[in-house]
């Protein structure tokens, strides 16, 4: 029992962080948007998404036209993938050539995506230099979306449609006083329609507001003596964030809370270590809750940005622990502390 629950955090770093570095080969069979592909190798479809390239969303302008140009770009054209990461959805993070050509690389430099080193800690000064000189090309000779004056990035979209979405709902009669364009603005309002609901299963003992539409799954781990440890994991994607929920309960074998924690944080970043990421989880700071004990852990060094609450009380023989968590591609992003602050045991 004393490691159990490190085993089940190991288990879901290995969904959650990158993946060791590798190359393959395959066919550009689909295309899903300006950045994300599907690769069929060796009779398995995967989904890679470019490296260092972020183009519009969806709803901004010039999306249709970017996932029009990877597809002229690379589709039923065998591809040279080579990956750095995984992302939530198993989901590869890599650089794709098409012959020798890097379509991350030419995406930017035809003006239809912009350069992001978000997920570009690998990356050589000479290439950082190349993308960014390949931007302002596309910038000068206003191809693509430069044919717009000021085009919105796709970080910024994003995070002006998460700020809507966690606005109050209260409306001032004062007058904007800074201008943005229609679009935006439209965006923002329908994404502030939305609320998400609150999450609560039956007899777990606790409450999260969650969006919908995410996944269930439940476990019976058998451990020593003919015991059982009950678990259960709740786990959604919404607007490119990741938020999971785990609670579960089995025997108690008298280790401190203290050691619990530390056995966690050793979990996390062996997962990381044996991904062969850079990756380091730390403990933050205590968060007790309702007669839980509570640790808040954050990590830092890579190209995603993840924060997680762990609680546990010894209940007799029994232990009870929750686990609550989000992944964002976002710096600091002010979802991670709005989904952990909702958590609440009952």
């Amino acid at each position: 029992m004393k490691r159990c629950f490190a085993i089940a955090l190991l288990s879901l770093i290995c969904i959650s962080v990158p993946v060791m570095a590798g190359t393959l080969q395959g066919l550009a069979v689909e295309i899903h948007d300006g950045k994300t592909l599907s690769v069929e190798n060796a009779g398995r479809r995967i989904k890679v998404v470019l490296k260092s390239a972020d183009v519009p969303e969806a709803d901004q302008p010039y999306a249709d036209v970017a996932r029009q140009h990877l597809s002229d770009l690379v589709l039923g054209k065998p591809v040279t993938v080579e990956y750095t990461g995984i992302a939530p959805g198993a989901v590869f993070i890599a650089r794709v050539y098409c012959g020798d050509r890097d379509i991350s690389l030419q995406m930017i430099r035809d003006g239809v995506a912009w350069f992001t080193d978000r997920d570009a800690s690998d990356m050589s000064d000479a290439d950082r230099t190349l993308f960014a000189e390949a931007e302002q090309a596309a910038r000068t000779e206003r191809r693509g979306l430069w044919q717009d004056p000021q085009p919105v990035p796709p970080w910024e979209w994003r995070r002006a449609g998460r700020a809507a979405a966690h606005a109050t709902t209260q409306q001032t009669s004062a007058p904007q006083t800074q201008s943005v364009p229609q679009y935006v603005q439209q965006h923002r309002e329908q994404v502030a329609e939305t609320r998400w609901p609150v999450f609560e299963p039956n007899g777990a003992g606790f409450s999260i507001r969650m969006p919908r539409g995410g996944r269930g799954f439940d476990a019976n781990i058998q451990v020593p003596h003919d015991q059982t440890i009950d678990a259960h994991l709740y786990l959604v994607k919404h607007l490119k964030i990741q938020y999971l929920a785990i609670w579960a309960s089995g025997p108690s074998e008298g280790e401190t809370i203290n050691s619990l924690f530390n056995r966690a944080l050793e979990a996390l970043n062996d997962g990381a270590d044996q991904a062969r990421v850079p990756c380091e989880f730390t403990q933050e700071r205590d968060v007790p809750l309702n007669g839980y004990v509570g640790r808040r852990y954050k990590v830092h060094g890579c190209f995603l940005y993840w924060g997680m609450r762990l609680y546990f009380k010894p209940q007799g023989k029994m232990l009870k622990m929750y686990l609550v968590g989000v992944l964002s591609e976002t710096p600091n992003d002010p979802l991670v502390d709005d989904f952990l602050n909702s958590f609440e045991i009952h």
